[in-house]
């Protein structure tokens, strides 16, 4: 009889000490307020860097120096451009490898024209987009010209976002850029030019402009917009989701 007691209250005592010792290693195992918030944080930015990635590797194939991609983009500039001339797609820019570090780049028309990395083009629109390029290319598209192309580039650097249309390298829209590179670099036009009367602009929307802008449209003024870049006979879809 005593030692089945003996033996009880032993089993007793180390069920207590083992119950002590888990409470004790949960309870330092369950991190701070301040723990949990920095590992929420670093999670969204794995997240992010995983999407980016995944958009960028899976939407597109290979893409080239000289290459034309285009998105439907919710900023500002974009939305107007649509709104004034219509079409498939409101936004296009020129992709390139930045020369520092060979990293893929859009130079495209916001506020103003800036170099955007490639993986942030794509996943502003979400993966949505279409790539084009000139056709036969692997020709056409030697190293020589496209270091004309992007010396090119750089005559608008930093030119800022024309709302009216206007043909003057004043201010250029996205479509307009693309057209004029093309054209400085190979005298090449990707596709005709037509007048700004050519689209539905009306009346009302051109008071609108010219009271927030100070800025008028001219009918008379040249004009190209994303979707005459987009049915360019010069150049084929290689993408388009």
């Amino acid at each position: 009889m005593t030692k089945h007691w003996l033996f009880y209250s032993f089993s007793i005592m180390f069920l207590f000490s083992c119950g002590s010792e888990t409470n004790s290693n949960v309870n330092d195992s369950v991190p701070s307020a301040s723990d949990s918030a920095l590992q929420a944080q670093n999670l969204v930015a794995n997240d992010k860097r995983n999407i980016n990635d995944t958009v960028f590797h899976t939407a597109l194939p290979p893409v080239f120096d000289g290459d034309i991609i285009m998105q439907n983009c919710r900023l500002p500039q974009p939305q107007l451009l649509g709104l004034l001339m219509g079409g498939k797609y409101n936004h296009v820019g020129l992709i390139f490898k930045r020369d520092k570090d060979g990293l893929l780049m859009v130079m495209e028309m916001l506020d103003s024209s800036r170099a955007t990395p490639l993986t942030e083009f794509v996943d502003r629109g979400g993966g949505q987009v279409c790539l084009l390029r000139l056709k036969n290319a692997s020709v056409t598209l030697n190293e020589e010209k496209t270091t004309k192309l992007r010396a090119a580039t750089k005559a608008y650097r930093k030119k800022p976002f024309d709302p009216v249309l206007n043909w003057d390298d004043s201010g250029l829209y996205s479509s307009e850029v693309v057209w004029k590179v093309y054209n400085n670099a190979m005298m090449l036009k990707l596709c005709p030019t037509r007048t700004v009367k050519d689209f539905d602009i009306s009346e009302a929307q051109k008071k609108d402009l010219n009271k927030k802008y100070g800025m008028n449209v001219s009918d008379r003024d040249e004009a190209v917009s994303p979707d005459d870049i987009y049915n360019s006979p010069k150049l084929e879809i290689i993408f388009e989701k």
